[in-house]
């Protein structure tokens, strides 16, 4: 299993948090389910060998890019990059000098 983050709008998570509640379920297992739903998966794919089941993924994936710098995927390492960040913080701006 993979970990991910999600950026929802303030009515989208509140209606994923209340299905969860109501289902007596995690909002991660709640994401899960849909998205099988969505991406029309079986609850648990047969094995393939070592390929992998396909796919098909929205037209905007991989459209954008940032700088991960060191942690690169940060997708896959964002707890070492929150950790880094809180324990070193960000960087202090330089002031000019005069």
């Amino acid at each position: 299993m993979k970990r991910t983050q999600l950026q929802l709008d303030d009515p989208v998570y509140e209606a994923l948090r209340r299905r969860a509640y109501d289902t007596r379920t995690s909002i991660a297992g709640v994401v899960r389910e849909a998205l099988k739903a969505y991406l029309v998966l079986p609850p648990h794919p047969a094995p393939r060998g070592n390929r992998p089941v396909p796919v098909r993924l929205p037209s905007f994936v991989g459209s954008f890019r940032s700088d991960d710098g060191a942690l690169r995927p940060v997708s896959e390492r964002h707890d070492e990059a929150l950790a880094l960040a809180f324990w070193h913080g960000p960087k202090p701006a330089r002031r000019p000098r005069r």
